[in-house]
């Protein structure tokens, strides 16, 4: 959170990592940090902020990314007055539908969950499916045995599964003990632990599998937005 003149280059920051910052007329200001609204003193003669920040808000209301970033559902009135929402948004149940060129659906028999993502397998005999609810974790679902298996435990985020063109792996985006989210891979089957394919990027996310399954190709979701192999 920054204060800055409108004059050009004048910005000083105030406050790392917050979010959604509102002044209020008792001199103070408000911001959500995590899922927790706080508030600051606030000195606007000399655009600083004083002492200590006060949590106000526990669960404050932040959507149903598990990353946190969606905005803060609070705001101030006028008067002083705080509105605003607690609590943690659930990603909705889905199903899965096959769908074909006319636009007729088949249902794929899953049971009900917090489906995000679906990559069908190079023999089109498993879905990889990236679900938001329980631990946010990479299943596998066999379409012949309709059959739902986990394949990833570790703790943390990971999603957006890509399939090796052999098929014999399925890489992923994955944040492991509050690491940035940086691209593993694993066997289909849950065998092994995941392997670390890339260490340094700035929240890496896999996009394909070059032809040879040599390499993946990689973006970056916050700037610089590039693309790495």
């Amino acid at each position: 959170i920054v204060v800055q003149s409108l004059a050009p280059g004048e910005r000083t920051v105030l406050v790392e990592r917050g979010t959604d910052a509102r002044y209020v007329p008792t001199g103070h200001l408000l911001y959500a940090f995590g899922d927790t609204l706080f508030g600051v003193a606030f000195d606007v003669e000399t655009l600083t902020v004083r002492g200590g920040a006060v949590p106000l808000v526990p669960e404050l209301l932040r959507g149903a990314r598990p990353d946190q970033r969606a905005a803060a559902n609070y705001d101030v009135g006028a008067d002083g007055t705080l509105v605003y929402l607690t609590g943690r948004a659930e990603a909705a149940a889905r199903t899965l539908v096959w769908v074909d060129r006319a636009g007729r659906e088949e249902p794929i028999r899953v049971p009900p969950r917090a489906y995000i993502y679906a990559a069908l397998s190079p023999d089109s005999g498993r879905l990889a499916l990236d679900i938001r609810d329980q631990e946010n974790d990479i299943w596998i679902f066999d379409l012949a045995r309709e059959a739902l298996q986990r394949l990833t435990f570790e703790p943390g985020l990971n999603r957006y599964p890509v399939w090796a063109p052999d098929g014999r792996r399925v890489a992923f985006s994955g944040r492991f003990e509050g690491a940035s989210e940086q691209i593993y891979w694993q066997a289909w089957d849950g065998t092994g632990s995941p392997e670390a394919l890339t260490r340094d990027l700035a929240t890496a996310f896999v996009s394909a599998f070059t032809p040879d399954g040599a390499a993946v190709l990689a973006h970056n979701r916050f700037p610089p937005r590039d693309v790495w192999v």
